[in-house]
């Protein structure tokens, strides 16, 4: 499912089998001019993304930015 309302827009994927439920994504974007901005889930792994990118200088510079969180805690990360 998509929902896009102006600059906004959010996308859900949802599965299941008869007995539960096996996947569930969410997806929340802003895309302007000033850049694209962007929450993303994977909410039965606990999987967080937030991220960004966007330019500087005229179109001169682009930059992507995102920060990864494992709520559930079992993704290694840099420090182990």
């Amino acid at each position: 499912m998509n929902v896009q309302f102006q600059d906004y827009h959010i996308g859900l994927k949802l599965k299941h089998n008869l007995n539960a439920l096996t996947g569930l994504k969410v997806l929340a974007a802003l895309k302007n001019e000033k850049g694209d901005f962007f929450l993303r889930t994977d909410a039965l792994r606990k999987h967080f993304t937030l991220g960004c990118n966007h330019t500087h200088n005229e179109g001169k510079a682009r930059h992507s930015i995102e920060w990864l969180y494992d709520h559930s805690g079992k993704t290694k990360g840099i420090k182990g």
